[in-house]
């Protein structure tokens, strides 16, 4: 974790944050909170802060120097993208209790290690994919959060994570509501529809 002033790079995902935590208040007390719009105005006051030596905005990045046990969530999601059946899978879900993970961005991707000998036939590449709507994107967009699970040399490397129009993602993870699919089977699942 890395705190930081933050600079007018971060201002989309700030604008993000925003709208996240303006829309989880209107919801709860429509009566006092107004549903959350991206105005001018809204941006211009980010832009103001930066700008304002007085006024200090702290970032907090989500990226992680040092490898740590994986987290409740994240071994879910990594055992959900795990169910689809395909050659060389069975190792890879072997890895699982003895995998360590880094954040390396603001969306959750995670550099993953494993410290185990266990290996899969397959060598590199992505080998499962999920995607799931972020709850808080405009109803016009549906810009989906697409998740892939990478194998480097046998091991799983990494877990990527972004939105298809680039923004922050806003809405964690549900596997119960992931469509997956691997390119190494084309087996398709959407546990979104059990």
């Amino acid at each position: 974790m890395q705190i930081r002033r933050a600079t007018e790079d971060d201002l989309e995902a700030l604008l993000a944050l925003n709208a996240s935590i303006q829309q989880q208040h209107a919801e709860a007390l429509p009566k006092i909170f107004r549903p959350v719009s991206r105005s001018h105005q809204t941006v211009e006051t980010f832009r103001g802060f930066f700008n304002n030596p007085t006024r200090n905005i702290l970032y907090n990045s989500m990226k992680e120097t040092e490898y740590r046990a994986l987290s409740k969530l994240e071994r879910k999601v990594i055992e959900k993208l795990l169910e689809l059946n395909f050659a060389g899978r069975d190792e890879l879900k072997r890895q699982i209790p003895d995998l360590l993970a880094k954040r390396i961005d603001d969306n959750g991707s995670l550099r993953l290690t494993v410290q185990s000998c266990i290996r899969s036939k397959i060598k590199g590449g992505p080998v499962a994919e999920a995607r799931y709507p972020d709850t808080n994107t405009d109803a016009t967009n549906r810009a989906q959060v697409n998740l892939l699970l990478h194998v480097k040399e046998g091991k799983l490397w990494m877990l990527e994570i972004y939105k298809d129009d680039s923004t922050p993602v806003l809405k964690q993870p549900n596997p119960n509501k992931f469509r997956l699919f691997s390119r190494l089977n084309e087996n398709k699942h959407d546990s979104s529809k059990e």
